[in-house]
């Protein structure tokens, strides 16, 4: 793992990271990024947003939580 760019945080490659979003999408929704509107995803993994805080950010602004 290389560091990300908030320093404290383990990141992946972004293939890796959007892979694990992907997943966590499914587990949470029933549905992959290929479902859900476009989302910022190089541009959150660029400044270091972890998997969990860019699904739960995206599930609250898509469906308005």
């Amino acid at each position: 793992y290389s560091q990300g760019t908030k320093g404290n945080i383990a990141m992946y490659t972004f293939e890796e990271w959007k892979a694990r979003v992907n997943q966590k999408f499914i587990n949470l929704l029933g549905l992959g990024c290929d479902d859900l509107p476009d989302l910022a995803y190089r541009d959150s993994y660029d400044a270091g947003v972890t998997v969990a805080e860019f699904v739960r950010e995206a599930i609250e602004v898509e469906f308005d939580l």
